[in-house]
């Protein structure tokens, strides 16, 4: 079949993209064409944007704060910005641009797709889509084609969606073939609230070994004279570095932090050289080289289980807990989360983690993800 992927706009996001290119490959070696189709980033309103900006200039000219008036990089800007990350998805991944949501029937029809899979990632969280209903494939509702939600996620474990908006969305969902969700929490909130049963599935990057992902580097990982601590924070503060700290100092580590070291958010066009975001096959390096993996984001911690690491994965509630406690509770990890009201634990930090253990378990799912699939794609 000729299939069309739908997931949230590629940018700078590493696991965004990884769990892209992750489907994408165990789509193409089950034997179907697939194509990524790549809807526009979501614009703040204006509203948002004013309001933003009144701040800002408030802040800046009476509080004597330093944050630059505009909070958004332009087109440009935002090329500079993610150009590793960009190059990346030109070379790896098979994307359609589709410059506007309104386009998605005609760009359907055009390409002459035989079906949808719509995920992973956070694609049925309302704050974070283009447009909450294009993941239920609305612009497709009276369309015969093949619909399916592969690990889908909601994110978080409680229900944003309004009566009318939950109405319309149990309406779309019902002419789905096939339901999966990422967190064992979106099962019960499918069944809740979309009146739909939802099989519990592995994120696509969990689907695939590490060598898949170490052929993604067109260089030789160097030797390293020293043991690195690999630190993924996309949220720096000071629990945050605090913990960096006493681990790199425990287990005498240097610190290899993969990420840009400004957000434009916090620095504007003036500083915008360190808003760039490092190439993709750093941040995979990273993993390679790693003695020990500090993260506060998903796929750092996927990534770090992948590659095998002793790892620490920080629980930010605002981006998501949910995803963290679903995937560590089905390996039997969940003593690798730490929270920003917790005090670090020597053990943690000193840990050995069984990967025997947490193989056998990921093999498990995997194959009954990977049947999922199958049996969702078999044409009747």
């Amino acid at each position: 079949m000729k299939l069309a992927l739908l997931t949230l706009p590629l940018h700078s996001n590493y696991g965004g993209i990884l769990q892209a290119y992750a489907l994408q490959t165990v789509l193409e070696r089950m034997g179907h064409k697939v194509v990524i189709v790549n809807l526009p980033i979501r614009k703040e309103s204006r509203k948002i944007v004013f309001s933003t900006y009144l701040k800002r200039f408030v802040g800046k000219y009476f509080l004597f704060r330093q944050k630059p008036l505009r909070a958004w990089p332009t087109k440009n800007e935002r090329n500079i910005i993610n150009q590793f990350t960009n190059q990346f998805i030109k070379c790896n991944l098979a994307i359609i641009e589709c410059k506007n949501i309104s386009y998605l029937y005609d760009l359907t029809m055009k390409q002459k797709f035989d079906g949808y899979v719509v995920g992973s990632d956070q694609i049925w969280r309302l704050g974070y889509t283009p447009d909450i209903f294009t993941y239920f494939l609305d612009f497709l509702e009276s369309v015969p084609l093949r619909k399916i939600a592969y690990a889908a996620s909601f994110g978080i474990d409680n229900w944003e969606l309004t009566e009318q908006q939950t109405l319309k969305c149990e309406k779309l969902i019902q002419k789905f073939h096939a339901i999966s969700v990422r967190e064992d929490s979106g099962v019960a909130l499918c069944k809740k609230y979309l009146k739909s049963n939802a099989t519990h599935v592995l994120d696509p990057t969990l689907l695939l070994r590490k060598e898949d992902y170490i052929s993604l580097l067109p260089f030789k990982c160097k030797k390293i004279s020293r043991p690195e601590l690999m630190v993924y924070i996309l949220d720096k503060n000071e629990f945050n570095k605090d913990i960096v700290a006493k681990i790199a100092k425990r287990r005498n580590l240097l610190i290899n932090s993969v990420s840009a070291e400004a957000k434009f958010w916090n620095v504007g066009k003036a500083h915008l050289e360190k808003c760039i975001v490092p190439p993709l096959e750093k941040w995979i390096e990273g993993f390679i080289k790693a003695d020990f993996v500090i993260t506060d984001s998903f796929h750092g911690t996927v990534f770090a289980i992948l590659f095998h690491k002793p790892f620490l994965s920080i629980i930010n509630s605002t981006r998501g807990s949910t995803r963290f406690i679903s995937l560590l509770k089905l390996l039997q990890l969940e003593d690798r989360i730490i929270k920003p009201s917790d005090k670090l634990d020597i053990q943690n930090i000193d840990c050995f983690i069984d990967y025997d253990k947490v193989e056998t378990l990921l093999l498990k799912a995997k194959e009954s993800s990977l049947h999922f699939l199958q049996c969702a794609l078999m044409e009747n």
